[in-house]
């Protein structure tokens, strides 16, 4: 949350906080739901492609944020 609370103004924090537990729930129940559905289909190697991305697609994204200007 560091990197999201000095791009929102104060009065959205709250909403933000809402938004990135969500995500994080969603993907810790979908996240092993697919995994175990590739795994017993004896397909690992998908499984961890598919992290493999998004982790890509995530760190792609983590590294578009800018820091925030410094007002004198």
């Amino acid at each position: 949350m560091k990197i999201g609370v000095p791009k929102i103004h104060r009065k959205y924090i709250g909403q933000n906080y809402g938004w990135v537990f969500l995500a994080y729930g969603v993907g810790g129940i979908f996240g092993p739901i697919l995994g175990g559905k590739l795994g017993d289909m004896g397909n690992f190697s998908l499984a961890f492609i598919i992290c493999g991305v998004l982790c890509i697609v995530a760190a792609g994204i983590i590294s578009r944020v800018k820091p925030p200007k410094q007002i004198v």
